[in-house]
């Protein structure tokens, strides 16, 4: 798991790397169009979107802003396109461990804890309605405006399960869940369940 978060980083990384002319253009003309509206009498008072307009065409500032919005992303945004590349494989892994491992949880780990429990009971994760009701409170900061709507509930499901993921690893490093002891079922075990 770890093992695909890190790759997902690294081909979002470098998509970045290679996006990053366009990102140096657009900023470029964004800055020169601050320099130009805090700059003093660089513009007339009166008439300034005007003169604006005329060193700077209004399409190009749209343009640039179209660039930036698509390329620029904050500090804490995940990989989540990249990730969506690998969903079987993640849906795969994490089910086997969802639906093989039973958790304990300390409180900290109860929100995850939750979440599994939710996801071990569900037999479609892709689908939005099967998914509405999941237990939200595990999913990090990052991976909310990707997973919930406004009101807070799911709006994708995929987004959902790779916030999960991530809110499972991190609870692991800092033992806030746990494996039960004798409590990993086998195959048979889990067929038995349905």
């Amino acid at each position: 798991m770890a093992d695909m978060v890190k790759d997902a980083e690294a081909a979002n990384k470098q998509a970045r790397l290679r996006s990053l002319r366009d990102l140096d253009d657009a900023a470029l003309l964004l800055r020169e169009l601050g320099l130009l509206v805090l700059t003093n009498d660089a513009l007339p008072l009166n008439q300034w979107r005007e003169a604006l307009f005329e060193r700077l065409p209004l399409s190009n500032i749209e343009e640039a802003m179209f660039k930036v919005n698509a390329i620029a992303k904050p500090a804490e945004t995940k990989p989540y396109d990249e990730l969506r590349s690998r969903w079987r494989r993640a849906r795969r892994l994490f089910s086997e461990i969802a639906i093989r491992i039973e958790t304990g949880a300390s409180p900290g780990g109860k929100g995850v804890k939750a979440a599994i429990g939710y996801l071990r009971a569900v037999d479609d994760w892709s689908s939005v309605a099967k998914m509405r009701g999941a237990p939200t409170a595990a999913i990090p900061k990052a991976w909310r405006q990707h997973a919930l709507d406004q009101d807070g509930r799911v709006k994708d499901p995929k987004a959902y399960v790779f916030a999960i993921i991530e809110a499972w690893r991190l609870a692991i490093k800092r033992r806030d869940v746990f494996v039960m002891p004798g409590m990993i079922r086998g195959p048979a075990q889990r067929n038995a369940r349905g």
